[in-house]
């Protein structure tokens, strides 16, 4: 058996077809769309896997997918993604592993650790350039697909009180999230748009991980926390306490687009676990990246297969309404894979403004 990378992988060895088979289950036994509540940890859908999925047979490469910790949204598209590829894509073997926290995708991308990548596009946009908390770029980073709209906000408990981000000042707010850097910022551009001091007009607080974060606000640890929104966590956090989301103003994003380029204003959809609709919140897309090493074939054949069935996923998962060729090419400040691009020509999704942008992006240009 091969590679697409010869690197040592051998911590994730076993974790082939990671809740695979659970996934498959929800699909397929009548799960209610977009709540993807029973997923929680690793080793309930290692468990589950094993005794519900097929015996694979011998694959000739191996791609490992990362994405971010369980119990998150991404990770819920990721091991949909996964599910489809080993579904479909024959000669392929896929294993979706969560890492500790988003930060450290790209670096694993880049080492060879792994051959895929599905993440929130700013991570991506600040490997690839070297700003925030890579010091220096990564330029190997490659698109493959722009996906569906994550969501962010402030959130509180309904019993807080607290109904605005102005309400905030001099509460417990927790945004500072070592494996996130992401949501650190956005905890703090949200705040600074409304006049307060992340450091001085609130009372900071920090959390490992996201789920941390949640837990910690069902708990009354903390007043409010800085989040994605979806995702099981947070269905279970609407489930014990209910969640409240803080709007931010139309007005305010281009503020945040200051530090913040590839965020859009976006309102709530329905249909999302744990997630009130209709509020203004801010949104930037998913996406799924490869290393610039993945080989042409491989990336074309992945795109190919996620496009051409993303239809069969609609059931596992609200957000993955979003994960359609329609949506799949975006100008997200960083370069596409050429074996995406040759798909995205052959079936005309790819614009002579697209090819100009890329021919930039590739020439070092911003």
């Amino acid at each position: 058996m091969r590679r697409e990378r010869c690197f040592p992988c051998q911590r994730w060895a076993a974790e082939v077809l990671v809740i695979v088979g659970f996934v498959t289950l929800m699909a397929f036994t009548g799960a209610q769309p977009g709540r993807v509540e029973a997923i929680r940890t690793v080793q309930e859908g290692r468990m589950l896997a094993q005794a519900s999925a097929p015996q694979a047979k011998a694959q000739k490469v191996d791609l490992n997918l990362i994405t971010t910790p369980a119990g998150t949204g991404t990770y819920t598209i990721a091991v949909g993604q996964g599910m489809l590829l080993n579904k479909k894509l024959s000669g392929y073997k896929v294993a979706v592993q969560p890492a500790s926290g988003a930060l450290a995708l790209p670096r694993l991308l880049a080492k060879g650790e792994a051959q895929l990548v599905t993440i929130a596009s700013p991570t991506m946009y600040w490997a690839y350039r070297g700003e925030e908390d890579f010091t220096s770029p990564l330029p190997s980073m490659r698109l493959l697909q722009s996906g569906n709209d994550m969501y962010f906000a402030l959130l509180t408990r309904p019993d807080s009180g607290i109904h605005t981000i102005e309400g905030l000042r001099g509460k417990r707010v927790t945004y500072e999230i070592p494996s996130a850097r992401l949501i650190t910022k956005l905890g703090t551009v949200h705040l600074q748009a409304y006049g307060l001091d992340a450091r001085k007009d609130v009372i900071p607080l920090k959390a490992e991980f996201t789920t941390m974060a949640l837990n910690n606000l069902i708990d009354k640890r903390t007043d409010a926390i800085m989040a994605s929104l979806g995702g099981s966590k947070m269905a279970e956090a609407e489930a014990k306490i209910g969640i409240k989301i803080l709007p931010f103003a139309e007005s305010k994003v281009s503020f945040l687009r200051q530090s913040l380029p590839v965020f859009h204003a976006a309102i709530t959809p329905s249909g999302m676990p744990g997630v009130t609709p209709g509020v203004t919140v801010v949104a930037t897309p998913g996406i799924t990246a490869a290393n610039e090493d993945l080989s042409d074939e491989t990336a074309y054949l992945v795109i190919k297969t996620l496009l051409e069935n993303h239809k069969e996923l609609f059931p596992v998962h609200q957000d993955f309404h979003g994960w359609t060729p329609e949506r799949a090419v975006r100008d997200i400040g960083m370069p596409y894979h050429p074996g995406a691009i040759k798909y995205y020509k052959e079936k005309g999704l790819w614009s002579r403004e697209m090819e100009q942008r890329q021919v930039q992006l590739l020439k070092g240009g911003k």
